[in-house]
């Protein structure tokens, strides 16, 4: 199990790096670029490496002492509905912290992150569907 974890952690980290990447330039694409005013720095790719990180680390946490309270019984869409607000919330608060912008701006890029998530998963769910014919 502990193997497992160490994977799918360092899976999760790798995509969510390019994807939190891929989020501060959607974000600064709309701003008007990261030199705008409104803009966020480009996210070097230790940095996005270390939030990413701290992010899925605190999500499994956070799941692992849900788990624990409710007694992990059926429980998995509580189990979701409370880590996946918390890893989200930890990001905002890692980008802010980490580059020199708002929380404001650092849950908009979180909200990017999202959307892309969101538009990823949907991908997949496309190409296995329409593989399946």
């Amino acid at each position: 199990m502990g193997q497992q974890l160490v994977f799918i952690l360092a899976i999760s980290t790798g995509l969510g790096t390019v994807v939190l990447r891929a989020a501060v330039a959607l974000y600064n694409k709309m701003a008007g670029g990261s030199s705008s005013p409104n803009g966020v720095p480009e996210l070097e790719f230790g940095k996005a490496m270390g939030i990413a990180l701290v992010t899925h680390v605190v999500t499994i946490v956070t799941a692992f002492v849900v788990a624990l309270v409710t007694s992990g019984e059926g429980k998995n869409s509580i189990i979701q509905l409370i880590s996946y607000p918390v890893s989200l919330l930890v990001m905002a608060v890692m980008v802010s912290v980490t580059l020199p912008t708002s929380l404001g701006r650092a849950a908009l890029v979180t909200l990017c992150y999202m959307l892309i998530g969101v538009l990823i998963v949907g991908g997949v769910i496309v190409i296995i569907v329409l593989g399946l014919d």
